[in-house]
């Protein structure tokens, strides 16, 4: 049809590049239209919140990361360290995983909140 607004979306295993699409009508070309492929983005940290406090006191931090596997959750993660200025390294406790888009079903469009407990330095 005339002036029809057809949206698509699709998971592929193309390689990056341009895709062509050829649409017809019987035997004529009724429209050709060109499809970027992109890649993933890679997993990026996106806020923690908080970014400043007493070394002295424990704190639960809640760390934003984008671009992870929308089926992502808890057992995923198996430990997580805190590394100090100075070299230092601690172990933090994983307290919880939190789908904040969870009708994303694509690894590009997710977002997860992390909650992490630091201990007192």
């Amino acid at each position: 049809r005339d002036r029809t607004k057809v949206n698509i979306e699709a998971t592929t295993t193309l390689p990056v590049g341009t895709l062509n699409i050829s649409a017809y009508s019987g035997n004529v070309t009724a429209g050709v239209h060109t499809v970027i492929v992109k890649a993933s983005p890679s997993p990026s940290v996106v806020g923690a919140y908080p970014s400043d406090g007493s070394t002295d006191l424990s704190h639960s931090i809640a760390v934003t990361v984008q671009y992870v596997p929308h089926t992502f959750k808890l057992a995923d993660l198996t430990a997580a360290q805190l590394v100090t200025a100075q070299g230092h390294t601690y172990q933090v406790e994983i307290l919880s995983v939190a789908n904040k888009k969870s009708k994303c079903l694509h690894t590009y469009c997710s977002l997860f909140e992390i909650k992490f407990r630091a201990p007192a330095l």
